[in-house]
Order: structure tokens, then sequence, then C-alpha cells
């Protein structure tokens, strides 16, 4: 199963999404960067929809998977005990991004991150998504392509908060019409 396939690319079309057309914007926390890194927290801002929720890594995850005491110190302050206190199981996880996002487009700002992360969620949790996850760049080039909007700049990635909900409603905002 994949979420993010870079085949898709410019597939967006007016029949399934328009110009000016809602899209949430969606962001992943995860344990660090490495191909052994699990997501820890997921947020999603745009057409009405805020939330976040955090992630209760598995026993999979935490036996084999990578954590980063440094991205946890400095930027998005996620511990293993919130986590394992307050995260969310995968398998509700997933049904809650499901049921949150049926059916709705989803850009993330670093698709080829985010997509591993949440198809990791989701094959852990061995579920489909609801949803169409797309780069942001596949929304600039349907805007490009469609005469629609083209984002401002309002800051730097550098800038970003580094919790997913905050990042999120900067993508949104970045690129709503």
């Amino acid at each position: 199963m994949k979420i993010y396939d870079p085949r898709y690319y410019g597939k967006l079309n007016s029949s399934v999404f328009s110009v000016n057309g809602g899209f949430i914007g969606i962001d992943l926390e995860s344990s660090g960067i490495s191909k052994n890194a699990f997501p820890v927290e997921v947020g999603w801002y745009g057409s009405g929809l805020e939330g976040s929720i955090l992630i209760k890594p598995t026993k999979e995850w935490l036996s084999n998977g990578f954590w980063c005491e440094f991205a946890e110190k400095n930027f998005h302050g996620i511990s293993r005990v919130l986590l394992k206190n307050k995260g969310l199981e995968v398998h509700i996880a997933a049904l809650k991004l499901n049921e949150t996002l049926k059916d709705k487009v989803v850009v993330s700002d670093i698709v080829e991150f985010d997509g591993i992360w949440l198809t990791q969620l989701y094959e852990q949790a061995d579920i489909n998504p609801s949803f169409r996850l797309i780069g942001e760049q596949e929304l600039h080039e349907f805007r490009k392509r469609t005469g629609g909007y083209f984002p401002r700049v309002l800051k730097s990635s550098t800038e970003k908060s580094h919790r997913a909900l905050d990042d999120a409603k900067w993508l949104y905002n970045k690129n709503k019409s």
C-alpha cells in the first residue's frame, strides 16, 4: 500500500479539484530523520477542519525504530513518555484520520517524508486511507495549468514551529486562495 506515489504528480484536474478548491494541509512529526523513523504526531488544517493527534509507537517501532533525542529536545518536544501516555493506538489514529479526511485532497509540503510516515501508520493499522495525499508542488502545478492562485511565501520552513497542527496551519495559510 502506498499513500504517496510520485508517479501521480500532475494528475489533479478540474473534474476532481477546482482551481480555488478547498484542501486540507497536513503535517507529520516523526521520531527522527532516518529510514527507521516512525510517525509521532499528525496535524491537519483547512476547509473548516482542524486537529492533531499523537501516535503511540508500536512495540515494533520501539524495538526496531530510530528515536532522535535531538529532535525531541530541539524541534517537536514530543517525548516517548508523552506518546505512551497520550498517544492513540495506530489503528485508532488511522480510523480518526479516515473519518476526518474522507474524500479530501490533503496537501503536504514535504510529501516525500510525510507520505512515508503516513504509509507506516496505515500499514501498521492494516487500514487503507480514505483521502488523497498530494505534494505542495502538485497543487502549484495544477494552479499554474488552470490559471489559479499561486501561493505567497509567508515564512521559511526554518521558521515553522515543528508541531504538526501549527505546521499544517502554516501550509494551508500559505496556499489558500
